[in-house]
């Protein structure tokens, strides 16, 4: 692990409990703290926008409490890990309930934090192991050793009816959509089924122009309008037609990567 490579946020309502986390943390090089949070909102509305890998979070604040928060979070790849810190014995089960990594009981002392850390980051180590040998089986699965050849895609795509054949534009195309062992293109008002799937015709098409935004959904970045953050990752899309879009969560550090935010 790099330094300052595991990043973090403290919420806690009274600001010695933030400050006595962040002087613990101070122990451990591995850690980034993001920023710390006063109340549920704020963090939940960072953590909209923000990647993070470890969450201290208390139970008791005003507004938005730290079980409406954990309830909001969907870990991906088992991070972010949750470390509650609380005074209060009587939210254990509830926040265990919602996958807690350590529930750390108020007053803790260094000791107790310390051996709480350790534990963390191995669990962060195993994770991100975990995520590089998905990702390695992922490429393996997929690799196309003709793909670097390729130096084109698709401009047309044929489809077949009953009386017709006729040819569709790639560039007409706004989005395309899984149904069942077929894919339905979808050009402005118009729709065309094909028998064939998602991931056979992202392969034919130049992937600069359709980004797969959910595991059932390929979309035309040119027909894209505007994005608005959902929970968890999650992207409401809207088209320039008209057609809002919901992307998954799987999808959303490609999205991000690939539209730079």
């Amino acid at each position: 692990m790099n330094e300052r490579d595991i990043r973090t946020i403290i919420v806690d309502d009274e600001a010695i409990a933030r400050s006595i986390i962040a002087n613990f943390l101070l122990s451990f090089r591995e850690i980034n703290i993001l920023g710390d949070f006063e109340d549920g909102k704020k963090a939940l509305d960072f953590l909209k926008q923000h990647h993070v890998d470890l969450i201290f979070i208390d139970i008791e604040m005003p507004g938005l409490n730290g079980i409406d928060v954990l309830k909001n979070i969907n870990p991906v790849h088992g991070l972010p890990l949750i470390i509650v810190t609380t005074a209060y014995k009587d939210y254990a089960l509830p926040a265990f309930e919602l996958s807690v990594f350590d529930y750390l009981l108020k007053p803790f002392d260094q000791e107790r934090f310390t051996r709480t850390m350790h534990k963390v980051l191995k669990q962060v180590d195993l994770l991100r192991k975990i995520v590089v040998n998905k990702k390695v089986e992922h490429f393996v699965e997929n690799y196309n050793p003709d793909f670097d050849k390729k130096t084109s895609y698709d401009q047309r795509i044929t489809i077949k009816n009953i009386d017709k054949i006729f040819l569709v534009n790639v560039q007409d195309i706004d989005w395309i959509s899984g149904e069942g062992d077929y894919i339905k293109l979808h050009c402005g008002l118009k729709e065309h089924l094909l028998n064939d799937s998602l991931k056979n015709i992202l392969a034919k098409l130049d992937p600069d122009k359709f980004q797969r935004i959910h595991k059932s959904i390929i979309v035309n970045v040119d027909s894209i309008k505007e994005f608005k953050p959902y929970f968890n990752g999650e992207y409401y899309i809207y088209l320039k037609n008209g057609i809002k879009l919901k992307s998954g969560r799987t999808y959303s550090n490609q999205l991000r990567t690939f539209f730079n935010f």
